[in-house]
């Protein structure tokens, strides 16, 4: 499976998180789990965190990628071949250039979710594919260790098909069938769910 392609990378002890830690607010509040990490083109190291059920819409609240638009997004990259595994594109990045262009309510319910963590906010994004892969692989550690996914069946992952960030073509963007446990490509119009994840910074 492609999901099997990605290396895990980051963490370790001289780093703040590692992977499978279990992240909190300001408040603390338990949010998430970190699944993995990602650096951006600067070289800079953010965790991924899987924020837990109760931040993600249920499957009965699928929507499409982008409302009523099938265009490439304005300067964000076409990825239709595994190159998109290696690409330094952030979700942060994605979802910026993405509301800037279209209406995305995927984008919109990740972003509805915002957490104050060591004094700054951060906001849910959704992953970019790279992403959405270590949710894949450690679904079973996040479910297990998220304290709410029993109150939230409908939202655990692996119930959930999910849309990424990337954009595979002008029609279509990246996303995780969870039926077949892989990633593959999906029309914008079609109606799926998403993952909400904070990218945070690793040192």
């Amino acid at each position: 499976m492609i999901i099997n392609q990605i290396a895990q990378g980051g963490g370790g002890s001289a780093k703040k998180y590692n992977l499978l830690d279990r992240v909190k607010d300001d408040s603390n509040n338990e949010i998430g789990t970190v699944c993995g990490f990602i650096k951006d083109s600067n070289d800079t190291e953010y965790a991924v965190v899987c924020l837990d059920a109760q931040y993600r819409t249920d499957v009965n609240a699928y929507t499409e990628w982008a409302v009523n638009k099938t265009a490439s997004v304005t300067n964000l990259s076409e990825h239709p071949n595994p190159t998109a595994w290696d690409n330094t594109e952030t979700a942060t990045e994605n979802c910026t250039k993405i509301l800037a262009f279209t209406n995305s309510v995927p984008v919109s319910n990740c972003r509805a979710n915002s957490f104050i963590i060591d004094g700054q906010t951060y906001q849910g994004q959704l992953p970019v594919v790279k992403e959405l892969a270590f949710v894949a692989m450690h679904m079973t550690s996040i479910n297990t260790l998220d304290p709410t996914a029993t109150t939230y069946p409908n939202r655990i992952i692996g119930a959930v098909y999910s849309w990424s960030s990337t954009q595979y073509s002008n029609s279509s963007a990246w996303y995780w069938s969870a039926t077949y446990g892989d990633m593959s490509s999906k029309g914008k119009l079609s109606s799926t769910g998403s993952i909400p994840i904070l990218e945070l910074p690793n040192a």
